[in-house]
């Protein structure tokens, strides 16, 4: 019996052995593995210029024109004329005195000195119309003539249409100019003189008393 295993023990060792050698044959009869080959990746290279197709032309494009940019009008500011100013002078060299200012210093003066001849010689030629040229003289030598009067010049504005109106009666004056005095102790002490040049010299208005 015991000559029996030991008989079966060694034959599955030999059957053991020769199961393992022919795998061994196997292994090396199937030749050498086939290592992985490495796939390079491709180089960039210029985008591609899309072809177009047999046959077809390729699309014309239109360029177009640039606006041409119109230039600005220039701007041109009109330069404005002055105005020229009327001198506080005379509107005329031929006037006597020169100035409107002047003669209400000389009328002032003709008045206190009682200068009845200067007085009437000066009237405006309207008031001579209006009232007569007797009654004028009556007037100046009963009422003006001798009157201690004090004026103080303050300025003058003229040439301007003026409305010289007395008892109901009105005429324009186209060209007469205001003369600003201070009388002191009259009522009221500040008032405005109006003249006119005439015939070459200055003349002054006034109420003769009942027009003609």
């Amino acid at each position: 019996m015991r000559w029996l295993a030991v008989a079966s023990a060694l034959v599955g060792t030999f059957l053991i052995s020769v199961a393992v050698g022919g795998l061994i044959a196997r292994q090396l009869n199937a030749g050498p593995a086939i290592p992985p080959v490495a796939v390079a990746s491709p180089s960039p290279g210029p985008a591609a210029t899309p072809t177009s197709a047999a046959g077809t032309s390729a699309p014309t494009v239109t360029t177009l024109p640039t606006p041409t940019r119109e230039a600005s009008p220039s701007i041109v500011v009109p330069t404005a004329t002055p105005t020229p100013v009327s001198p506080a002078a005379s509107p005329t060299d031929a006037v006597d005195p020169a100035t409107a200012e002047q003669f209400a210093t000389d009328l002032s003066a003709a008045i206190r000195a009682g200068d009845t001849a200067y007085l009437v010689a000066r009237m405006h030629p309207m008031t001579v119309d209006r009232y007569g040229a007797q009654q004028c003289r009556r007037y100046v030598k009963q009422a003006v003539s001798g009157d201690q009067i004090t004026w103080e010049i303050r300025g003058s504005t003229g040439p301007a249409a003026w409305d010289y109106t007395t008892d109901g009666l009105t005429t324009t004056v186209p060209d007469a100019w205001a003369v600003s005095v201070r009388q002191p102790g009259a009522d009221p002490e500040q008032r405005e003189l109006h003249f006119a040049p005439a015939e070459g010299s200055w003349r002054w208005f006034t109420d003769c008393g009942d027009p003609t």
